[in-house]
């Protein structure tokens, strides 16, 4: 084992080792919910909203700092996000493309609790690593009721598609305690991917500069708080 090796496992536990003699409170959670998305791509003419998506988390909070800094939390989340863009001027045809990614979000979570700590209105921002692990093209007819016309699997190509990224991301949530330790809540999240749907131009001929995409979600959540 070598000492950078010995070095990240001694702050590992350190950390760990002050967390679990201050703590205050673990939170475990699941949410789930729907999103809209959008897209940045060069060339790609009169952009949509891209509807219909879902996502939901395995959620953990941790609490054991003082009242006012707030809390960390991190997830694990499923989360699909997508776009459409007219094929031709004046047509009614649009592309449209949804893609299903695993998600792992680092968070800071400042909040105010009120009515003797049964509601919370809170906060969150930071940033997420993801992976696309799959996604759908087609092509849709708005003048026919939004029906898909087509649908097929995307077939995902090593040099022309990129599907590892980074974003940041920022929300705000309030809660509510039915129960002793037993929340529910309900969240609104603006995610901001800055990693390129498809690599860009200069590294694979044909792609447009820039690809980044994004999405408002809405989700609602159940959480139990051990203390």
């Amino acid at each position: 084992m070598n000492k950078i090796t010995q070095i990240l496992i001694f702050i590992t536990l350190s950390i760990l080792s002050v967390c679990a003699a201050s703590a205050q409170s673990h939170t475990i959670g699941i949410k789930g919910g729907t999103s809209m998305g959008f897209a940045n791509i060069d060339s790609y003419t009169n952009m949509v909203p891209h509807l219909g998506n879902y996502e939901g988390s395995l959620v953990y909070t941790y609490s054991g700092f003082q009242k006012y800094y707030g809390d960390i939390q991190t997830e694990i989340t499923y989360s699909q996000r997508g776009y459409r863009h007219q094929i031709m001027e004046d047509s009614d045809t649009v592309s449209t493309r949804q893609i299903s990614s695993v998600e792992v979000p680092f968070l800071w979570r400042p909040n105010y609790i009120f009515s003797k700590d049964r509601g919370i209105v809170y906060g969150v921002v930071g940033m997420y690593l993801y992976y696309d692990i799959s996604s759908t093209e087609g092509l849709l007819d708005v003048s026919d009721h939004n029906n898909l016309n087509t649908i097929a699997k995307y077939k995902y190509d090593s040099l022309k598609d990129n599907r590892l990224g980074i974003g940041v991301l920022g929300g705000l949530g309030v809660g509510w305690n039915i129960v002793k330790n037993l929340r529910i809540s309900a969240e609104v999240r603006y995610s901001y991917a800055f990693s390129n749907v498809l690599r860009p131009a200069s590294k694979y001929e044909g792609n447009p500069v820039q690809s980044t995409t994004s999405r408002v979600s809405l989700t609602f959540g159940l959480s139990y708080t051990i203390k």
